[in-house]
């Protein structure tokens, strides 16, 4: 986990701890949050939105029935680069206070199963993260673009907004938070 200047220690940081929501989340679910990150920071201050988030995933299902996060990281953030999965504790180990979003599609009861085999097949084509945050080119993927790209498919229209920063065209979280077609569950 990398050090930023939002300050703590790693030992006196809030934690949301697993129990916490393992309750209330299902297949299908996004999650966006902020880490403490020095990474997490830069996406902030670039997007310079409202509500600080930097990173999104869906909720999936492993082989055994633990819920697992499917999401698109850099390899330089992590071992392996794109489309991958974490645990729900890992994907939790990293998440500031008064960042963390549990969203659900209104049609979650019907279309769950489609969304959570969406997500699984591609996580299994290792995509690669999308350096150039090119959303018109979905053989590499970043976070977002990715989670956009399994509603988009799923329901023939984006899930987020798209905001213009420099010379990027990027989707914005914030977006998603005031997205009708999604229900907050739990913030934290």
């Amino acid at each position: 986990m990398q050090s930023c200047s939002w300050g703590g220690s790693q030992s006196s940081r809030p934690v949301l701890a697993e129990q916490d929501i393992l309750h209330l989340i299902r297949e299908g679910d996004v999650i966006l949050k902020c880490g403490y990150g020095s990474i997490s920071e830069l996406i902030t201050k670039f997007l310079g939105e409202e509500i600080k988030i930097s990173h999104c995933a869906i909720v999936v299902k492993d082989d055994e029935g633990n819920f697992i996060m499917a999401q698109s990281i850099s390899g330089q953030l992590e071992d392996t680069d794109g489309v991958q999965t974490a645990t729900l504790k890992r994907f939790l180990q990293d998440v500031r206070p008064n960042s963390f979003f549990l969203l659900r599609h209104i049609s979650h009861e019907t279309d769950a199963a489609s969304i959570a085999s969406k997500t699984h097949q591609l996580v299994g084509q290792k995509i690669p993260f999308d350096h150039s945050f090119d959303n018109t080119d979905t053989t590499s993927l970043y976070c977002s673009e990715f989670v956009n790209l399994i509603f988009r498919q799923q329901y023939g229209k984006d899930c987020f907004d798209v905001v213009k920063k420099g010379d990027l065209t990027v989707y914005s979280f914030n977006s998603l938070l005031n997205n009708p077609d999604f229900n907050k569950i739990y913030a934290w």
